[in-house]
């Protein structure tokens, strides 16, 4: 009987150590490694020297992306050379890279930061497509380094109530267009 009692216990202990069965997951890893965005060789937009009488109208002055500049119905003369403005993007070939921009700005005159002109319809050139920043993000597939160019419209005022001065985002009062680009 002795050894049957042995012989069951043995049992009942194999049923037990087989009954509770070891369970085991592996995790994996992994990385992706790739170039940062960068922005470099950023280049302000440049609206020139821009004449005027007391008898002009003002209105929309507008520097296009490949520099030209159309002074409408203000009646201001431009003189000196205008220029749009530009970044270089650099990141990793065939990759998808994002790019939104704010559609305002403001020109404050240099010691009076309450004295501003308005900048709008800021918009934007790469790779041959036109995007206006009011629109949203857009992308597009980098080829390593892609430039940008930039233009935008100034709303003038009238003669009469234009103070001569240089105007500038970059003076206190100023509010520059921002860029943000980032990978998809």
């Amino acid at each position: 009987m002795k050894k049957l009692i042995v012989f069951c216990s043995t049992c009942i202990l194999s049923f037990e150590v087989f009954s509770n069965q070891l369970n085991y997951a592996e995790v994996d890893a992994d990385v992706t490694l790739r170039q940062s965005v960068v922005i470099n060789n950023v280049k302000d937009l440049q609206f020139g020297v821009l004449e005027y009488d007391p008898a002009d109208t003002g209105g929309f002055i507008i520097l296009e992306p490949t520099s030209q500049v159309f002074l409408g119905n203000t009646g201001y003369i431009s003189s000196g050379t205008a220029t749009a403005g530009s970044l270089d993007i650099i990141a990793a070939q065939g990759e998808t890279v994002n790019i939104s921009c704010t559609p305002t700005a403001r020109l404050s005159r240099e010691n009076h930061p309450s004295e501003t002109i308005p900048l709008s319809g800021a918009k934007y050139i790469i790779n041959g497509l036109m995007w206006f920043c009011s629109s949203g993000m857009h992308d597009f597939v980098s080829g390593g380094t892609d430039s940008i160019h930039i233009g935008a419209k100034l709303t003038v005022p009238t003669g009469s109530q234009a103070k001569p001065g240089t105007y500038s985002t970059s003076n206190t009062g100023g509010i520059p267009l921002s860029f943000t680009v980032t990978y998809e």
